[in-house]
């Protein structure tokens, strides 16, 4: 069943840390089979597909304003 779902998830799927970060589960598995059993044995979230979550679930806009403040500070009018 593991060899299955590596099998599916290896055609699309890069490694995005360790020895071969970048490369698909499906070169490594040609090229290093004993990584894929290693990986499998002693960290099977590496073949788990990875879901992006936003941070935040609000759509951002761009405010260029919003942070900044009138200073009353500087009077420019004259009296």
């Amino acid at each position: 069943m593991i060899t299955d779902i590596v099998g599916i998830i290896g055609l699309f799927m890069k490694f995005r840390s360790g020895k071969y970060a970048g490369l698909t589960v499906d070169h490594v598995k040609t090229i290093a089979p004993w990584y894929i059993k290693w990986v499998k044995e002693n960290r099977p979230e590496m073949l788990k597909e990875h879901i992006y979550k936003p941070k935040n679930s609000n759509t951002t806009t761009f405010q260029p304003f919003a942070g900044l403040k009138p200073c009353y500070d500087f009077d420019t009018t004259n009296k």
